[in-house]
């Protein structure tokens, strides 16, 4: 669903190309960080009792899981395991 009209997405492209390279690359840190912190939360009001390995684990699968194959999340949640 896109409800914003052009002239306005268009200032806010200009708005963003306005900052420098290191700015929306913080800005992007930031995006990233607080939606992990929101699939966090999901996941511990769902299994307040995970263990912090299993957390770890259950983030990657919901931010990364339909990037990999089945064998490759198989054989990153294996490396998480391990440490």
């Amino acid at each position: 669903m896109n409800d914003t009209t052009p002239e306005l997405d268009k200032k806010y492209r200009e708005m963003l190309m306005a900052l420098s390279p290191v700015e929306r690359m913080k800005m992007a840190g930031r995006m990233f960080s607080a939606s992990k912190k929101l699939v966090e939360a999901c996941i511990l009001q769902k299994k307040p009792h995970i263990d912090e390995k299993q957390l770890r684990i259950e983030i990657f699968k919901r931010i990364y899981g339909q990037d990999f194959t089945e064998l490759q999340i198989e054989s990153i949640i294996m490396h998480l395991n391990r440490n």
